[in-house]
């Protein structure tokens, strides 16, 4: 049973995120992280938040999310993934 992330927990999510680029992302156990452009890593979604069965529902959940709540295509938000990821590359 796949648990959506509710307007609610968005709010709050977004006041902690507020004046930074940012993005949900899937994570491989089913659940949602964000990532914020030029910052490594992700901060992940608390499970009582949003918990699916499946890497694919929750990827789904994600696009979902970055559309309605963020105004963001999955090209924007996989942009702003990749940020997170070049941070640890040596020159």
């Amino acid at each position: 049973m796949t648990k959506e992330l509710s307007t609610h927990a968005h709010v709050d999510i977004a006041q902690e995120f507020i004046a930074k680029l940012w993005c949900y992302v899937a994570l491989p156990d089913g659940t949602l992280g964000i990532a914020v452009a030029n910052e490594r890593g992700y901060t992940p979604v608390s499970p009582f938040w949003f918990k699916s069965e499946t890497y694919d529902e929750a990827d789904r959940e994600a696009d979902r999310l970055n559309r309605k709540h963020l105004d963001l295509e999955p090209d924007i938000a996989l942009r702003i993934i990749t940020t997170t990821m070049r941070l640890g590359e040596a020159a």
